[in-house]
């Protein structure tokens, strides 16, 4: 499962935005004014998208997403991020997930 988070789920590898037309496309952060039926999973979500340093996503977002999917394949289906639907918790779990990590 370690090696699936260094391969994917590094936040370094998504903080390369290259704003080439081709390979963004935007986005918005999970907001909780919206309904949880039409935004994305907040447990899956990239955190430069969710914390707002870009508005758009480039494909190593996609993979961040693609290797929290398979550590929690093998982590009896739950994320590595717990984030339960909030913004605030989201943050926190980044965090002890950065931290158990390093």
């Amino acid at each position: 499962m370690y090696v699936a988070y260094l391969l994917f789920c590094r936040p370094s590898c998504c903080l390369s935005v290259s704003l080439g037309l081709q390979d963004t496309y935007p986005v918005q952060p999970w907001l909780a004014k919206l309904s949880k039926m039409a935004q994305p999973d907040l447990d899956f979500m990239p955190p430069e998208i969710q914390l707002q340093k870009s508005k758009y996503a480039v494909p190593a977002c996609d993979s961040f997403s693609l290797g929290l999917f398979i550590c929690s394949v093998y982590n009896g289906g739950r994320s590595l991020i717990q984030a339960q639907y909030n913004p605030a918790c989201y943050v926190k779990e980044l965090g002890r997930v950065r931290l158990t990590a390093l």
